[in-house]
């Protein structure tokens, strides 16, 4: 049994090689690295940048600033993380508009009963972010009657987006240390706090928030190495709380229960009882907060709630394997013209099995290399991809609110700049995710490995086509990525710095 385990740790280790590979290739083929679709000033930017620091003294010069960014990064970290909800309030401030997709359908009915209570009956994974966002405007609403303004929610999605910046780095600093800690602060700063989604107060950015927190809950039990009822009782609430959100979110449970099993057949004293309490412990809360919410929409008013109408998971592994795996209008609306779920779940399995006899194995496998692609490519999350394009609330003339809107709206004629950025950094990010050594076999990283590969797995098999749904995986890539980046700094003796 013991080698079986160890086979099965270096069958995981080989298969995430290969995916970040394949992963890693699709992203430098990505449309966001075309060079024509940039404006030319920030290609004579770069070019400029790289002619700088091509002469010694320049390079000696960016050595200097580093060596001076680590000796004060404490202070320097603060100051950025106090200055960025300032960057984002000013931004939101000159570019706030309404967004469509689901978020719209939310928002936009949150006091409409009659449309939201059809939204939620066909959209019962939304219910949970509906009464928080109902609750929200409501608190919202006795300051302000315009409590149903874009900007109010769009305020506290950055909220959940600054939030994660402290349960990451108290979650890797737990985990790993704290140079590990803050290459994942500063990738996730330059990757994500102030892209295009601080626009989009949806479930996704709500999900690297409840990401954080669980892993920061589970970092504190692996640290503390001793019984911590509270914090086995938070964990299994934010677990509870994801899968209501998000169940896709809780791909990592499954990890943790392969991993811990494993180790179990390796290592007979590996505290076996102390584990089953725990997770036992952690399993009760998970239930308690599932069963506690549907206990509370069976019994509130604000919503006629019909299950009957609910789309069946059938119709997402249908979307997941049609045009580029993504949503598919053709066939959600079918479905909803469909009265009954066993009418519903045999059309959609119907379709399934039409699907796969027109691809056969050979083109199956094409599909599923052509989706990965789709689901993983474009470090931007797709934006752009999904919904319908902002309009302008207002023909303002002014210089800087006009460049902000071109850079953020996905039809600004600069939002491919953004785009060719927020590339370049998931390039950066997945080198490191390619860089964790293959050898580590620590429980821990097992997990996060398991977690990638169950993430991308998933995303081949439902509705997917676009790399949007990365965004709720962000805090588990960023981990993973900051531990290689580590590796390469320790091999190279890069930095040199103890915390």
């Amino acid at each position: 049994m013991k080698k079986i385990s160890h086979f099965l740790f270096q069958q995981i280790n080989n298969f995430y090689i290969v995916l970040i590979i394949v992963t890693m290739f699709g992203a430098l083929r990505a449309t966001n690295f075309n060079i024509n679709l940039i404006s030319s000033k920030l290609i004579l930017a770069l070019i400029c940048f790289c002619l700088i620091f091509s002469f010694d003294r320049s390079r000696a010069l960016l050595t200097k600033l580093i060596r001076l960014f680590l000796r004060n990064i404490k202070i320097i970290t603060f100051i950025i993380i106090l200055v960025i909800p300032i960057l984002q309030f000013y931004i939101l401030s000159k570019i706030s508009t309404p967004i469509g997709w689901d978020v719209g359908g939310i928002i936009n009915n949150l006091f409409n009963r009659g449309a939201i209570s059809r939204y939620l009956s066909l959209n019962p994974n939304n219910q949970f972010l509906f009464f928080l966002l109902y609750g929200y405007a409501k608190a919202v609403k006795l300051v302000d009657i315009q409590a149903s303004s874009w900007i109010y929610f769009q305020l506290l999605n950055i909220f959940f987006i600054d939030l994660s910046i402290f349960f990451l780095y108290k979650a890797a600093d737990n985990l790993f240390n704290k140079r590990i800690a803050y290459i994942s602060v500063y990738l996730y700063i330059f990757w994500f706090v102030l892209s295009p989604w601080i626009q989009v107060p949806y479930s996704d950015t709500l999900m690297v928030l409840l990401t954080s927190i669980v892993f920061f809950f589970y970092s504190k039990i692996v640290l503390n190495k001793s019984f911590s009822l509270p914090n086995l009782l938070f964990l299994g609430i934010f677990i509870g709380i994801s899968y209501l959100i998000k169940p896709s979110s809780i791909i990592y449970v499954v990890s943790f229960f392969i991993i811990y099993f494993l180790k179990l057949i390796i290592n007979k004293n590996y505290e076996i009882k102390n584990k089953i309490r725990n997770i036992a412990i952690t399993f009760f809360s998970v239930l308690i907060m599932i069963f506690s919410f549907n206990l509370f929409v069976q019994k509130q008013n604000v919503i006629n709630y019909d299950q009957n109408q609910s789309k069946p998971v059938s119709l997402f592994i249908s979307m997941g394997m049609r045009g580029t795996g993504g949503y598919n209008s053709k066939e959600t609306q079918m479905n909803e013209v469909l009265k009954t779920p066993k009418d519903r779940n045999k059309y959609n399995l119907h379709q399934i099995k039409e699907q796969l006899k027109e691809y056969r194995i050979s083109g199956y496998v094409k599909f599923l290399i052509i989706k990965h692609f789709n689901n993983t490519d474009r470090g931007d999350f797709g934006w752009g991809r999904d919904g319908t394009p902002q309009k302008y609330p207002d023909n303002n003339s002014e210089r800087v609110t006009n460049l902000l809107r071109s850079l953020y709206y996905q039809q600004g004629a600069l939002s491919n700049n953004i785009r060719f950025y927020m590339q370049i950094i998931w390039v950066v990010i997945l080198f490191g995710m390619l860089c964790v050594p293959k050898n580590n076999n620590s429980t821990k990283i097992l997990i996060l490995k398991l977690t990638i590969i169950g993430i991308f797995l998933y995303l081949l098999i439902f509705e997917g086509g676009r790399s949007r749904y990365l965004i709720q995986y962000l805090p588990i890539i960023i981990l993973l990525s900051s531990t290689g980046w580590n590796t390469i700094f320790n091999k190279y003796k890069l930095i040199t710095k103890k915390y």
